[in-house]
């Protein structure tokens, strides 16, 4: 079964990324499969090659990545965490998603209020007219934790 494993795996140097070569998911990361006792199992490339040089403690943990290629196998790029821990690493390298909160929905706030079009809100700020609508029917910022993708602009007929 490790043979079968690492066939998929591009393994270079020591210190390089080994990707994955088999079939990646949505997210960029690894998929693996096996069967064992008639069943079908499925985990991502980095946790099972993780799992077959250290074992987790605990089924719960996370596989996290130095490296920060979802679709590396190398095992010392990889190493056993919980969420916090995996945040913590991801806010450290500011690899996290920038929040803009209370300022942007504010000024979300203000222009309906003003009078401009939810629409027009939403293409001046760069955020979804959905955002909009939740700023001006919530008093506080609670769903604005990352930024949207811009809506274009649209053209007169």
């Amino acid at each position: 079964m490790e043979d079968r494993f690492w066939r998929r795996v591009d393994r270079r140097g020591p210190d390089e990324c080994w990707p994955w070569t088999g079939k990646i998911d949505r997210w960029g990361y690894g998929e693996h499969r096996w069967q064992w006792r008639g069943r079908t199992f499925t985990t991502t490339a980095s946790r099972y090659a993780l799992s077959l040089h250290t074992a987790p403690a605990f089924s719960w943990v996370l596989c996290c990545h130095h490296c920060d290629n979802p679709s590396c196998c190398n095992p010392a790029h990889l190493y056993w965490g919980d969420v916090l821990s995996n945040a913590s690493d991801r806010s450290s390298r500011n690899r996290h998603a920038r929040a803009r909160g209370k300022g942007v929905a504010n000024a979300a706030r203000a222009m309906v209020a003003s009078g401009m079009s939810k629409l027009a809100v939403a293409r001046a700020l760069g955020v979804t007219p959905q955002s909009v609508r939740n700023a001006a029917q919530t008093p506080n910022a609670r769903k604005w934790t990352r930024r949207s993708p811009p809506i274009p602009p649209c053209t007169p007929h």
